[in-house]
């Protein structure tokens, strides 16, 4: 099983695209930190037909849900045949071919693809538009002169807030790892100055090294993150009732 494990960034279970596995696999990545990407089904073969899964049978809202589409049409390295991939597999590899040095609050969207050579679904620009901003549905898509692209990284999150990209909820599920294990010490700690000191001091280095690397904004740190744990944050009344 897979529930509870480290470090998961990105969870799939590639060709089934039923609703069950939607509203499964969302809890699941929203208990453990991480992305369900998911695919619009193989017999969706035109941009009705997605729009009615997603709007009809899937019907979730989630910013732990990713949906990618079309599936993909690309040459097989290892004989001349051609092989339908699924869309998280191309998404898999937009993702990791993004430099780790960028860091997780990069973008997967408008990487150039090497493999792909057809579409299942060959989009417009309006049918485009309408999937990525109204119904969050990231396009494969191939663009003149620049090849095979991923255009889109929204999550299916129902709010206005930045939780709609998909790198923005990478980086916030990868704040909480990280301070989860960084506070893993001072779980049983008696609630005091020293703890309070300790844990905003533990925050402020995550912070400023993720400020360093660009995924903070703006450029001054006092005005891209605050850290405050103190008598005021943590009352007597939160210690009286345990918290």
């Amino acid at each position: 099983t897979l529930e509870g494990k480290q470090g998961l960034e990105f969870v799939s279970v590639p060709g089934f695209s039923s609703p069950y596995i939607g509203r499964e696999g969302a809890a699941f990545a929203e208990r453990n930190d991480c992305v369900l990407v998911m695919d619009t089904p193989q017999s969706d073969t035109s941009y009705q037909a997605v729009v009615g899964f997603v709007q009809g049978e899937l019907a979730l809202e989630s910013s732990h849900l990713a949906l990618y589409a079309p599936w993909i049409k690309m040459g097989d390295p290892r004989s001349s045949t051609r092989r339908i991939e699924v869309p998280p597999a191309v998404f898999a590899g937009a993702t990791w071919s993004v430099p780790s040095r960028a860091g997780s609050h990069s973008s997967p969207a408008n990487v150039r693809l090497l493999g792909p050579d057809e579409p299942s679904i060959r989009f417009t620009a309006d049918q485009l538009g309408s999937l990525n901003q109204d119904l969050a549905v990231n396009v494969i898509r191939h663009i003149e002169g620049q090849g095979f692209r991923v255009m889109g990284a929204r999550t299916r999150h129902a709010g206005n807030d930045s939780r709609k990209f998909v790198n923005v909820r990478r980086w916030l599920n990868h704040f909480k790892r990280t301070i989860k294990v960084r506070l893993a010490g001072v779980v049983f700690a008696p609630a005091n100055e020293a703890t309070m000191d300790l844990v905003a001091s533990t925050l402020r280095s995550f912070l400023s090294a993720e400020h360093s690397m660009g995924a903070l904004y703006p450029r001054n740190p006092a005005d891209a993150y605050r850290v405050k744990c103190d008598a005021e944050t943590t009352t007597a009344a939160d210690l009286g009732a345990g918290r």
